[in-house]
């Protein structure tokens, strides 16, 4: 049994699109961000792995963790 294997080069991004699909909304939100980008990284990446996605009717995190998370600010 024989795999072939495809390569990926870090010249080319959009030979991974799975890859782009993620990095494009992160950049959209941490432009807003651009003097304190790194204090907003942890928040920007909680939203978008909480996100509902329409197509899989769940979030990424729901996926993973198989439980809806906490949010702050949530209590109940």
């Amino acid at each position: 049994m024989q795999e072939v294997q495809g390569q990926d080069t870090a010249y080319n991004p959009q030979c991974n699109g799975m890859v782009e699909c993620l990095h494009r909304p992160l950049k959209q939100a941490l432009t807003c961000h651009q003097a304190d980008w790194l204090d907003a990284l942890p928040l920007v990446l909680l939203g978008i792995r909480t996100a509902l996605r329409e197509d899989l009717n769940a979030s990424a995190a729901e996926l993973v963790y198989e439980s809806s998370l906490r949010l702050p600010g949530q209590l109940y």
